[in-house]
């Protein structure tokens, strides 16, 4: 099957989990720019993909419902004609890169592991932030977390256990913030990346999740930060207290649960980018942690 322009004597690059997990959250922006359908894989196709690459390095593709072929074999083929790499594959999307010989459009995260995002830019920290009761803490949490830690190149989690919430009877919050906060300490003491915050727990007054932002970015002027949701809170994000506010201060990040549709979620998402000016992406795969959580006895 012939290639495209020059991907004969291209070599192909080995990625790190770091530099996928940061081309991942550059393509998690992006629109499929090809549809593979019935046909699957044509010579036609092979050379439209490799043409793309050239001028684009990253793209992502979409496999249609009518194609017969897994998109995980469709993926690691188009990768071998193209000299590309997979950088994931997430349900019927394939995201795949080849680095531009030069002026490159993506400096690669190294050694060091950090997502240095574009050439000339000052490299901020990326940290995301996942709020909630924690009553209890549990794997669903810790599987969202890692999920936006790998999806979108972040340095840091930190689990923030509501003090007063606004959205929660706390007659329904059956445990003390001190033993949630305890708890949750226990269930990620043996992940780096995962910190505890006990800011809205210590803080006085309702936890207001725009408040909380407000202060986190005036403490951290030089962090990105990334408030990790679920898909189903976009319904009534707006209801909120001070949208417009929680926009400017995080990109939003949006947990997809398998049972959900993700063209409903991004139909969500649209919404809300016409109401506020806001960056909103799904996390679209759920990263398992491979480690139980504690039975905690207090």
């Amino acid at each position: 099957m012939a290639l495209g322009n020059g991907a004969e004597m291209r070599n192909v690059m080995a990625l790190t989990s770091k530099q996928r997990a940061y081309l991942g959250g550059c393509a998690s922006t992006m629109d499929p720019i090809f549809h593979i359908g019935k046909a699957s894989l044509t010579p036609e196709i092979i050379t439209a993909l490799d043409e793309a690459l050239e001028k684009r390095e990253l793209i992502k593709v979409a496999v249609l419902k009518n194609c017969i072929d897994d998109p995980r074999e469709i993926a690691a083929v188009t990768a071998e004609r193209t000299r590309s790499e997979v950088v994931k594959v997430i349900g019927k999307k394939i995201v795949l890169f080849r680095q531009a010989k030069k002026n490159t459009k993506y400096e690669l995260p190294g050694w060091y592991g950090r997502c240095e995002c574009r050439i000339g830019q000052k490299h901020l920290k990326r940290v995301g932030i996942l709020g909630g009761s924690f009553d209890p803490i549990h794997k669903g949490h810790l599987n969202i977390a890692q999920s936006a830690y790998e999806e979108f190149a972040l340095d840091e989690v930190w689990f923030i256990p509501a003090g007063h919430s606004p959205n929660k009877d706390e007659k329904k919050i059956s445990t003390a913030a001190d033993i949630r906060a305890e708890m949750t300490a226990l269930a990620i003491y043996d992940i780096p990346y995962f910190k505890l915050s006990r800011m809205e727990i210590d803080a006085e007054g309702t936890s207001y999740t725009y408040l909380t932002l407000t202060k986190l970015k005036e403490a951290c002027p030089d962090t990105d930060f990334f408030f990790i949701m679920g898909a189903d809170s976009l319904d009534y994000l707006e209801k909120w207290y001070h949208p417009e506010i929680i926009c400017e201060k995080a990109v939003i990040l949006a947990a997809v649960r398998d049972d959900m549709d993700l063209s409903e979620v991004e139909k969500k998402i649209s919404a809300l980018k016409q109401l506020f000016p806001a960056e909103i992406y799904p996390i679209e795969g759920e990263k398992q942690i491979f480690h139980p959580v504690r039975s905690v006895r207090l």
